[in-house]
């Protein structure tokens, strides 16, 4: 995983001595943001992010690279990079592949990365009055300098899929996730800068639980309004289905960063509220309004309070609401051939209530995106 880079440079050169069809992509977000570390003490900031994208098929098979470079203006120390690597074969009605990830970071920010490897298999059925599809995927995930949170994960999806002649379209599904830990006792220094910017080094013993178990199912209706006017509503429930002991409430959580180990859907209970309008005008301008409201109990976590003091005889519990608008259009460039231009304007509010200290924030976002691929 070291070596991601170069072993998909390598096999993109292999491809690109194919008669194969190669596609670019060149991204790039302007953002800027109030907390962008989800923080209640928050730390604003311009934020750009520069990706790349290259694929290349043959006869349905697709190898391709995503890049990404997040540049945090103020906090530069918090810089880092995350690539990805895929490979996947299509036929008519499934699909399988191979997915590796690696983020990359800085100073003592490095502990904060992490590396997956992941396959998936999708496969498809259409019946007279439905469409159906299971998605079983197997996936690993290392941390380089937390080993307590190194895992494999099984995760079973399905969807059911039913359209109607009024506009109007029901999804069902759900799923169910096995998470097993591979090393849930660790011990070690914490390095980090005090108020002072002065390096200090803090001795931890960190457990985890050994393995959970749980399901999700939602609900969504989307329906057509008009010919340029859709309404969606979709109802998310998830539960944890093994008991935890009082024992693994210790677990000390660490917050405040952009991977899912600060806040892993596997590790939580809780519903999920959306409402999402879409509106399609001026040709094929995309204004997107959602709202979401998500209530999250987190079985394996106490509380901490203002000095950093960590208790579990009140489980932690939060309240999200996220408010979000999108303006988007694609633009294409007949004299570059099959060239196209997405820029969009986007809009993204955050209030999170926890019980926990640590997890109170506030989070808003302007950002303008600016994407191109030939």
């Amino acid at each position: 995983m070291k070596n991601l880079t170069l072993i998909s440079i390598a096999l993109l050169l292999v491809a690109s001595q194919l008669n194969a069809q190669w596609t670019f992509g060149i991204i790039t977000e302007q953002q800027y943001n109030n907390n962008p570390f989800q923080s209640p003490l928050p730390i604003e900031t311009l934020v750009s992010s520069y990706d790349f994208t290259i694929s290349n098929t043959l006869d349905n098979l697709e190898l391709s690279y995503y890049g990404s470079l997040i540049n945090f203006e103020k906090i530069p120390d918090r810089n880092f990079y995350w690539h990805q690597l895929a490979i996947s074969k299509s036929f008519e009605d499934k699909e399988f592949g191979i997915i590796a990830e690696q983020r990359i970071g800085k100073n003592i920010y490095t502990y904060f990365d992490f590396k997956t490897i992941t396959a998936f298999y999708t496969q498809n059925f259409d019946f007279e009055y439905f469409n159906f599809t299971f998605n079983p995927i197997f996936n690993y995930s290392g941390y380089d300098e937390i080993s307590i949170l190194n895992n494999i994960k099984l995760t079973l999806n399905y969807k059911f899929v039913k359209g109607f002649e009024t506009g109007t379209t029901i999804f069902l599904g759900g799923g169910f996730n096995y998470k097993k830990y591979l090393d849930p006792v660790q011990s070690g220094y914490y390095s980090y800068y005090d108020q002072n910017n002065i390096l200090q080094k803090e001795f931890y013993t960190d457990k985890n639980i050994n393995s959970l178990s749980n399901v999700h199912s939602y609900f969504r209706i989307a329906q057509s309004i008009t010919e340029t006017t859709g309404f969606a509503f979709q109802f998310t429930n998830r539960s944890i289905l093994n008991a935890i002991a009082n024992t693994d409430k210790e677990l000390n959580i660490i917050y405040g960063d952009e991977s899912e180990i600060f806040d892993d859907p596997t590790n939580t209970e809780g519903n999920l509220y959306a409402a999402e309008l879409t509106k399609i005008f001026f040709e094929d301008f995309q204004l997107k309004l959602g709202y979401y409201f998500n209530k999250k109990f987190y079985p394996t976590q106490g509380n901490y309070d203002e000095q950093g003091n960590y208790f579990t005889d009140k489980l932690r519990s939060d309240k999200q609401t996220i408010f979000g608008i999108s303006l988007s259009k694609n633009f294409s460039f007949d004299f570059l051939g099959d060239s196209a231009l997405n820029v969009s304007l986007n809009f993204q509010n955050i209030k999170n209530t926890s019980t926990s200290y640590w997890f109170n924030y506030k989070n808003t976002t302007f950002s303008v995106n600016l994407g191109l691929q030939f």
